[in-house]
Protein backbone atom coordinates (compact mmCIF):
# COMPACT_ATOMS: atom_id res chain seq x y z
CA UNK A 1 0.00 0.00 0.00
CA UNK A 2 3.14 1.83 0.52
CA UNK A 3 5.46 3.58 -2.14
CA UNK A 4 8.44 1.02 -2.17
CA UNK A 5 10.21 2.92 -3.79
CA UNK A 6 10.58 5.78 -1.19
CA UNK A 7 12.19 3.43 1.16
CA UNK A 8 9.85 5.01 3.57
CA UNK A 9 6.79 2.86 5.65
CA UNK A 10 3.14 3.50 5.28
CA UNK A 11 2.79 4.70 8.83
CA UNK A 12 4.87 5.54 11.96
CA UNK A 13 3.54 4.59 15.19
CA UNK A 14 4.36 6.72 18.22
CA UNK A 15 4.57 4.77 21.76
CA UNK A 16 5.37 6.97 24.54
CA UNK A 17 6.71 5.10 27.37
CA UNK A 18 7.20 6.02 31.34
CA UNK A 19 6.69 3.41 34.09
CA UNK A 20 4.64 1.02 31.93
CA UNK A 21 6.44 -1.96 32.71
CA UNK A 22 2.99 -4.27 33.74
CA UNK A 23 1.44 -3.29 30.15
CA UNK A 24 4.02 -2.50 27.78
CA UNK A 25 4.23 -6.17 26.12
CA UNK A 26 0.58 -6.15 25.72
CA UNK A 27 0.58 -2.89 23.85
CA UNK A 28 3.79 -3.84 21.60
CA UNK A 29 2.15 -7.13 20.89
CA UNK A 30 -0.75 -5.39 19.50
CA UNK A 31 1.36 -3.26 17.12
CA UNK A 32 3.80 -5.92 15.66
CA UNK A 33 0.74 -7.63 14.85
CA UNK A 34 -0.54 -5.74 12.53
CA UNK A 35 -2.42 -6.45 9.08
CA UNK A 36 -0.52 -3.79 7.95
CA UNK A 37 3.08 -4.83 8.16
CA UNK A 38 4.58 -1.75 6.03
CA UNK A 39 4.97 0.12 9.54
CA UNK A 40 7.46 1.62 11.98
CA UNK A 41 7.22 1.80 15.35
CA UNK A 42 9.03 4.23 17.78
CA UNK A 43 9.02 3.30 21.19
CA UNK A 44 10.03 6.60 23.14
CA UNK A 45 11.46 5.96 26.35
CA UNK A 46 10.55 8.77 28.57
CA UNK A 47 13.03 8.69 31.15
CA UNK A 48 11.51 5.53 32.94
CA UNK A 49 12.61 3.87 36.28
CA UNK A 50 11.26 0.59 35.83
CA UNK A 51 12.31 -2.23 33.74
CA UNK A 52 10.63 -0.62 30.93
CA UNK A 53 13.48 0.72 28.82
CA UNK A 54 15.04 -2.69 28.87
CA UNK A 55 11.57 -4.25 27.61
CA UNK A 56 11.81 -1.62 24.48
CA UNK A 57 15.38 -2.41 23.75
CA UNK A 58 14.23 -6.12 23.59
CA UNK A 59 11.62 -5.47 21.29
CA UNK A 60 13.59 -3.56 18.96
CA UNK A 61 16.44 -6.77 18.67
CA UNK A 62 13.07 -8.83 18.14
CA UNK A 63 11.64 -7.04 15.29
CA UNK A 64 13.79 -4.62 13.22
CA UNK A 65 10.46 -2.40 12.38
CA UNK A 66 10.88 -1.00 16.19
CA UNK A 67 12.87 2.29 16.39
CA UNK A 68 13.64 2.96 20.45
CA UNK A 69 14.48 6.58 21.36
CA UNK A 70 15.60 6.84 25.33
CA UNK A 71 15.01 10.40 26.61
CA UNK A 72 15.30 12.51 30.05
CA UNK A 73 12.00 12.74 31.35
CA UNK A 74 10.04 15.22 29.80
CA UNK A 75 6.27 14.37 29.97
CA UNK A 76 3.53 13.07 27.56
CA UNK A 77 3.32 15.15 25.07
CA UNK A 78 7.36 16.07 24.74
CA UNK A 79 7.48 12.38 24.20
CA UNK A 80 5.05 12.70 21.58
CA UNK A 81 7.11 15.13 20.21
CA UNK A 82 9.82 13.19 20.06
CA UNK A 83 8.34 10.70 18.07
CA UNK A 84 7.22 13.13 15.48
CA UNK A 85 10.47 14.74 14.86
CA UNK A 86 11.99 10.95 14.58
CA UNK A 87 9.30 9.51 11.94
CA UNK A 88 9.75 8.75 9.23
CA UNK A 89 6.48 8.17 7.19
CA UNK A 90 4.35 10.49 5.84
CA UNK A 91 1.59 9.37 8.06
CA UNK A 92 1.75 9.38 12.02
CA UNK A 93 -0.38 7.27 14.49
CA UNK A 94 -0.18 7.47 18.02
CA UNK A 95 -1.01 4.39 20.98
CA UNK A 96 0.02 4.82 24.61
CA UNK A 97 1.72 2.67 26.29
CA UNK A 98 -0.86 1.23 28.62
CA UNK A 99 -3.73 0.53 25.92
CA UNK A 100 -3.42 -1.47 23.02
CA UNK A 101 -5.06 -1.84 19.19
CA UNK A 102 -7.03 -4.49 17.69
CA UNK A 103 -5.17 -6.04 14.80
CA UNK A 104 -6.18 -4.05 11.80
CA UNK A 105 -6.56 -0.69 13.36
CA UNK A 106 -3.82 1.11 10.84
CA UNK A 107 -4.65 -0.86 7.92
CA UNK A 108 -8.30 0.23 8.37
CA UNK A 109 -7.31 4.09 8.97
CA UNK A 110 -4.39 4.05 6.40
CA UNK A 111 -6.84 2.38 3.54
CA UNK A 112 -9.61 5.06 4.34
CA UNK A 113 -7.02 7.63 3.68
CA UNK A 114 -5.84 6.12 0.76
CA UNK A 115 -9.95 5.61 -0.65
CA UNK A 116 -11.38 9.14 0.42
CA UNK A 117 -8.37 11.07 0.38
CA UNK A 118 -8.52 12.66 3.70
CA UNK A 119 -6.01 14.10 5.95
CA UNK A 120 -6.95 11.85 9.02
CA UNK A 121 -8.51 9.30 10.03
CA UNK A 122 -10.43 8.63 12.92
CA UNK A 123 -11.72 5.13 14.41
CA UNK A 124 -13.71 4.21 17.35
CA UNK A 125 -12.68 3.22 20.91
CA UNK A 126 -13.40 0.43 23.06
CA UNK A 127 -13.16 2.11 26.77
CA UNK A 128 -12.49 -0.95 29.27
CA UNK A 129 -12.39 -0.65 33.57
CA UNK A 130 -11.31 -3.04 35.79
CA UNK A 131 -15.37 -3.73 36.54
CA UNK A 132 -16.50 -2.91 33.51
CA UNK A 133 -16.79 -1.99 29.71
CA UNK A 134 -18.62 0.62 27.79
CA UNK A 135 -20.76 -0.44 25.17
CA UNK A 136 -19.00 0.98 21.43
CA UNK A 137 -21.15 2.95 19.06
CA UNK A 138 -22.34 1.24 16.44
CA UNK A 139 -20.09 0.80 13.18
CA UNK A 140 -20.70 3.59 10.80
CA UNK A 141 -18.25 4.98 8.66
CA UNK A 142 -18.43 8.50 6.83
CA UNK A 143 -16.35 11.61 5.46
CA UNK A 144 -16.51 15.33 6.73
CA UNK A 145 -14.77 17.96 6.73
CA UNK A 146 -12.22 18.98 9.52
CA UNK A 147 -14.75 21.75 10.65
CA UNK A 148 -17.13 18.95 11.09
CA UNK A 149 -14.78 16.71 12.94
CA UNK A 150 -14.04 19.67 15.16
CA UNK A 151 -17.40 20.39 15.95
CA UNK A 152 -18.20 16.56 16.60
CA UNK A 153 -15.33 16.30 19.24
CA UNK A 154 -16.25 19.25 21.10
CA UNK A 155 -19.24 17.93 21.77
CA UNK A 156 -17.65 14.41 22.54
CA UNK A 157 -20.97 12.41 21.40
CA UNK A 158 -19.41 10.62 18.34
CA UNK A 159 -16.32 11.25 18.50
CA UNK A 160 -13.70 12.46 21.33
CA UNK A 161 -10.68 14.37 21.25
CA UNK A 162 -8.23 11.43 21.94
CA UNK A 163 -4.77 12.06 20.39
CA UNK A 164 -4.11 8.12 19.78
CA UNK A 165 -7.79 6.92 18.05
CA UNK A 166 -6.52 8.50 14.82
CA UNK A 167 -3.93 8.43 11.97
CA UNK A 168 -2.66 11.85 10.99
CA UNK A 169 -0.58 13.54 7.84
CA UNK A 170 2.62 14.09 9.30
CA UNK A 171 2.35 17.76 8.32
CA UNK A 172 -0.49 18.62 10.39
CA UNK A 173 1.30 16.97 13.64
CA UNK A 174 4.75 18.48 12.78
CA UNK A 175 2.95 22.31 12.21
CA UNK A 176 2.01 22.74 15.94
CA UNK A 177 3.64 20.46 18.86
CA UNK A 178 1.69 19.07 21.63
CA UNK A 179 2.24 20.98 24.89
CA UNK A 180 5.03 20.37 26.70
CA UNK A 181 4.26 20.39 30.37
CA UNK A 182 0.36 20.76 30.07
CA UNK A 183 -2.01 17.60 31.12
CA UNK A 184 -5.31 17.59 29.00
CA UNK A 185 -3.52 17.74 25.72
CA UNK A 186 -6.01 16.56 23.46
CA UNK A 187 -8.14 19.14 24.31
CA UNK A 188 -5.51 21.65 23.68
CA UNK A 189 -4.35 20.54 20.41
CA UNK A 190 -7.69 19.30 18.33
CA UNK A 191 -8.59 22.60 16.94
CA UNK A 192 -5.09 23.35 15.67
CA UNK A 193 -4.79 19.97 14.06
CA UNK A 194 -8.43 19.40 12.27
CA UNK A 195 -8.59 22.94 11.15
CA UNK A 196 -6.06 22.09 9.05
CA UNK A 197 -7.99 18.98 7.55
CA UNK A 198 -10.07 19.35 4.09
CA UNK A 199 -11.34 15.58 4.85
CA UNK A 200 -12.21 13.59 7.90
CA UNK A 201 -12.73 9.79 7.49
CA UNK A 202 -14.15 8.35 10.63
CA UNK A 203 -15.03 4.43 10.70
CA UNK A 204 -16.40 3.88 14.19
CA UNK A 205 -15.31 0.25 14.56
CA UNK A 206 -14.11 -0.08 17.68
CA UNK A 207 -10.14 -0.29 16.86
CA UNK A 208 -8.73 1.29 19.80
CA UNK A 209 -8.68 0.19 23.17
CA UNK A 210 -8.83 2.34 25.51
CA UNK A 211 -7.69 1.11 29.35
CA UNK A 212 -9.14 2.89 32.52
CA UNK A 213 -6.65 1.66 35.64
CA UNK A 214 -9.40 3.41 38.00
CA UNK A 215 -13.02 4.27 37.48
CA UNK A 216 -12.41 7.71 36.56
CA UNK A 217 -16.20 9.10 38.41
CA UNK A 218 -15.38 7.47 41.73
CA UNK A 219 -11.77 7.50 42.07
CA UNK A 220 -11.68 11.23 40.77
CA UNK A 221 -9.97 13.51 42.79
CA UNK A 222 -8.80 17.01 42.06
CA UNK A 223 -5.27 17.80 41.79
CA UNK A 224 -3.20 21.19 40.81
CA UNK A 225 -2.76 19.77 37.45
CA UNK A 226 -6.75 19.04 36.86
CA UNK A 227 -6.63 22.88 36.73
CA UNK A 228 -4.21 22.41 33.33
CA UNK A 229 -7.89 21.61 31.41
CA UNK A 230 -9.05 24.87 31.98
CA UNK A 231 -5.96 26.11 30.01
CA UNK A 232 -6.72 23.22 27.38
CA UNK A 233 -10.13 24.19 27.13
CA UNK A 234 -9.55 28.21 26.52
CA UNK A 235 -6.63 27.67 24.00
CA UNK A 236 -8.98 25.10 22.19
CA UNK A 237 -11.97 27.70 22.28
CA UNK A 238 -9.56 30.47 21.18
CA UNK A 239 -8.15 28.83 18.08
CA UNK A 240 -11.40 27.24 17.16
CA UNK A 241 -13.33 30.49 16.76
CA UNK A 242 -10.25 32.34 15.38
CA UNK A 243 -10.39 29.68 12.42
CA UNK A 244 -14.24 28.56 12.13
CA UNK A 245 -16.59 31.22 14.14
CA UNK A 246 -19.24 29.67 13.16
CA UNK A 247 -18.51 26.76 15.78
CA UNK A 248 -18.24 29.43 18.53
CA UNK A 249 -21.57 27.70 20.10
CA UNK A 250 -19.74 24.08 20.88
CA UNK A 251 -16.58 25.49 21.54
CA UNK A 252 -18.16 27.88 24.32
CA UNK A 253 -20.06 24.32 25.26
CA UNK A 254 -16.63 22.47 25.60
CA UNK A 255 -14.94 25.33 27.61
CA UNK A 256 -18.35 25.45 30.14
CA UNK A 257 -17.92 21.48 30.61
CA UNK A 258 -14.42 21.86 31.46
CA UNK A 259 -14.99 24.35 34.25
CA UNK A 260 -17.76 22.32 35.66
CA UNK A 261 -15.72 19.15 35.32
CA UNK A 262 -12.77 20.78 37.44
CA UNK A 263 -15.87 22.32 39.94
CA UNK A 264 -17.33 18.78 40.49
CA UNK A 265 -13.57 17.04 40.41
CA UNK A 266 -12.90 19.76 43.56
CA UNK A 267 -16.34 19.32 45.35
CA UNK A 268 -15.76 15.18 44.86
CA UNK A 269 -14.36 13.95 47.94
CA UNK A 270 -14.24 17.47 50.00
CA UNK A 271 -10.88 18.14 48.29
CA UNK A 272 -12.02 21.81 47.64
CA UNK A 273 -8.57 23.06 48.57
CA UNK A 274 -7.06 25.75 45.98
CA UNK A 275 -9.28 28.42 46.45
CA UNK A 276 -8.24 30.68 43.79
CA UNK A 277 -8.73 28.60 41.11
CA UNK A 278 -12.10 27.93 43.04
CA UNK A 279 -13.28 31.63 43.40
CA UNK A 280 -11.90 31.76 39.52
CA UNK A 281 -14.32 28.56 38.22
CA UNK A 282 -17.20 30.09 40.24
CA UNK A 283 -16.48 33.63 39.07
CA UNK A 284 -16.89 32.52 35.10
CA UNK A 285 -19.48 30.47 35.63
CA UNK A 286 -22.26 33.10 37.12
CA UNK A 287 -20.52 35.19 34.69
CA UNK A 288 -21.55 33.40 31.74
CA UNK A 289 -24.85 32.06 33.83
CA UNK A 290 -27.42 33.27 31.13
CA UNK A 291 -25.11 31.49 28.16
CA UNK A 292 -24.79 28.32 30.00
CA UNK A 293 -28.61 27.66 30.27
CA UNK A 294 -29.33 29.01 26.76
CA UNK A 295 -26.55 26.67 25.21
CA UNK A 296 -28.42 23.59 23.04
CA UNK A 297 -25.44 21.49 23.93
CA UNK A 298 -25.59 22.17 27.56
CA UNK A 299 -27.13 18.85 29.40
CA UNK A 300 -30.12 19.93 31.88
CA UNK A 301 -28.14 18.35 34.69
CA UNK A 302 -25.32 20.56 34.23
CA UNK A 303 -28.04 23.45 33.62
CA UNK A 304 -29.80 22.15 36.90
CA UNK A 305 -26.07 22.31 38.49
CA UNK A 306 -25.47 26.11 37.08
CA UNK A 307 -28.88 27.28 38.69
CA UNK A 308 -27.85 25.42 41.87
CA UNK A 309 -24.51 27.64 41.69
CA UNK A 310 -26.34 30.90 40.92
CA UNK A 311 -27.67 30.19 44.75
CA UNK A 312 -24.62 29.36 46.60
CA UNK A 313 -21.33 27.04 46.11
CA UNK A 314 -22.62 24.55 49.14
CA UNK A 315 -25.72 24.19 47.32
CA UNK A 316 -23.89 23.49 44.10
CA UNK A 317 -21.81 20.88 46.32
CA UNK A 318 -24.34 18.86 47.49
CA UNK A 319 -26.07 18.97 44.09
CA UNK A 320 -22.94 17.97 42.46
CA UNK A 321 -21.67 14.82 44.55
CA UNK A 322 -25.65 13.98 44.43
CA UNK A 323 -25.28 13.54 41.31
CA UNK A 324 -21.68 12.63 40.43
CA UNK A 325 -22.94 9.48 37.57
CA UNK A 326 -25.54 11.63 36.07
CA UNK A 327 -24.59 14.97 35.55
CA UNK A 328 -22.90 14.17 31.84
CA UNK A 329 -22.92 17.27 29.82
Amino acid sequence: MSDPASGKPAVSIVVPVYNVEAYLDRCVKSLVGQTLEDIEIILVDDGATDSSPALCDGWAQRDRRIRVIHKVNGGLSDARNAGVKAAQADWVGFVDSDDWVEPNMYETLYRHIREDGSDIAVCGTRELYPNRTVDPLPSKQYVQTGVEALRDQLIGDVIHVWVPTKLYAKRIVQSKPLPVGLTFEDTYIVADWFLQADLVSVDLEPLYCYWHHDDTISAMCYTKRMADHLVAARHAYESTVERAPELEEVAAFRLYWAHFNVLDAMFAKGAERDDDTKAEIVSFLRKNSQSILANPHVGNGRKLAMRALAVSTGLYRVFSRANARKLGR
